[in-house]
């Protein structure tokens, strides 16, 4: 599980298996919506922490910018978080606590108002990772 390089947006494990984490980089605000997160569970269990770090406008203070992320688990929306920036130059983040089966692909859809390329949010994912206990044979 674990991997000592980052490569792309998949999920990472620290070298003990003990927590991992995604970050989706940094994704221009657009009105079209967008996989900026894809990433599977093996035999692991992961209780985490996803944030919607908001994008900002430092030219138009008065424009607020509300964008949104549909969490999918195996292609089934299980939730949404939302938010929206008002004030310029605010860091604007909206926080999701996760449970995340063993053998689940996981994709994270954003979609946010306005098309202008100054706008830039991000997505990051952080979890401590559990595995199932062993129940032994239910014959004995």
């Amino acid at each position: 599980m674990s991997g000592d390089t980052v490569s792309g947006n998949a999920l990472q494990f620290t070298n003990d298996n003990k927590h991992c984490y995604a970050y989706s980089g940094l994704w221009a605000s657009s009105t079209t919506s967008a996989t900026k997160l894809k990433f599977n569970t093996n035999s692991e269990y992961i209780i985490g922490t996803l944030q919607l770090n908001m994008p900002t406008d430092d030219d138009s203070p008065n424009l607020g910018n509300v964008s949104s992320c549909d969490i999918q688990f195996n292609g089934i929306s299980v939730g949404i978080i939302a938010g929206s920036s008002v004030d310029a130059g605010a860091n604007r983040a909206v926080t999701q606590q996760l449970i995340v089966p063993p053998f689940t692909n996981v994709e994270l859809i954003i979609d946010s108002t306005g098309n202008e390329g100054d706008r830039f949010g991000s997505l990051l994912f952080t979890g401590k990772v559990g595995m199932a206990p062993r129940v032994g044979n239910l014959d004995e």
